[in-house]
């Protein structure tokens, strides 16, 4: 909960842009999934769920497999919830379960040039790649302004 918490907040920008939760329902199913341990998995889903919802997220937003319960017989190490309660910790999510890795590219990218307000250069610089190859996958996924 921590690091998704953390990671929403992280990559929610801009003066007009107000801080986006996960509802406790979401993340409780969440804190029940197994994850393998890989930061950049929950990182993911964050930069997923930014991507693809307009509000606060609820478990109708969670891509599957995590918007339903885990396989019966598992049972979470428990880890402290933000607000302090303990809550079970949770699998990685999926990066574009229900679209190909293209779509959310795709769709990554044109959130950040949204964001950007299209300036290519300021939109590579945020996703941490070189502005060439920012342009190149422009191209590739047919994203044009």
């Amino acid at each position: 909960p921590l690091l998704l918490t953390h990671f929403m907040k992280y990559y929610t920008h801009g003066p007009d842009t107000q801080a986006r939760t996960v509802s406790s329902e979401a993340m409780e199913l969440l804190a029940r999934q197994l994850w393998p341990g890989n930061i950049r998995e929950i990182e993911n889903l964050a930069k997923y769920l930014l991507t693809v919802t307009e509000g606060n997220v609820e478990v109708a937003d969670l891509p599957p497999p995590y918007n339903a319960e885990p396989e019966e017989g598992h049972v979470p190490p428990a880890v402290p919830s933000p607000d302090g309660m303990d809550i079970s910790s949770s699998p990685p999510p999926v990066p574009g379960a229900g679209a190909s890795m293209e779509e959310m590219e795709r769709r990554y990218m044109l959130s950040v040039l949204e964001m950007t307000k299209w300036n290519v250069t300021a939109a590579a610089r945020h996703a941490g790649i070189k502005r060439t190859t920012f342009s190149s996958r422009m191209k590739k996924l047919g994203i044009s302004r």
